[in-house]
């Protein structure tokens, strides 16, 4: 007897159609990401606009990184990044996987990107379900001798 598993019989292109759109989705967004800035602050601007202002104003307003030699209002959120050794406005933090930070421009696309895995992995275990059952149902067809039955 043969068992017959419906969502695999009629809708088996179709999960692969899913799963390689997921593919294609998470490739693209994870390539954006890489290629984006972070949210680099420019250092002429930065440097040159709030060197003339600290003089005139209060400094607790400021926040000035002596390793990239830049000076920002304190509500832009700059924090330096030792491993690219640049300045980021609104750093999440540091990816390995890219090699650059993910900050306030790329945020959202780094994220897109990593919610598209768990759906992507949920298709790639239905289609490897899915091989296995025709796989079991191939077996089932053949007899002792190692002939189908017809």
């Amino acid at each position: 007897m043969l068992i017959k598993y419906k969502i695999f019989d009629n809708n088996y292109k179709y999960i692969k159609i899913v799963q390689k759109t997921l593919f294609i989705i998470h490739f693209i967004s994870f390539f954006l990401t890489v290629i984006s800035n972070p949210g680099i602050p420019d250092r002429k601007y930065y440097y040159n606009k709030f060197i003339q202002t600290i003089a005139k104003e209060d400094k607790s307003k400021y926040k000035e990184c002596k390793i990239c030699n830049i000076i920002t209002p304190k509500e832009m959120n700059v924090s330096h990044c030792n491993n690219c050794d640049i300045c980021i406005v609104n750093k999440d933090h540091h990816c390995t996987c890219m090699g650059k930070c993910v900050g306030k421009n790329n945020c959202l696309l780094f994220y897109f990107s990593m919610s598209t895995i768990p759906f992507y992995t949920a298709m790639c275990f239905l289609t490897l379900l899915g091989h296995f059952i025709y796989l079991k149902d191939k077996e089932r067809q053949i007899n002792q001798f190692g002939e189908y039955k017809y």
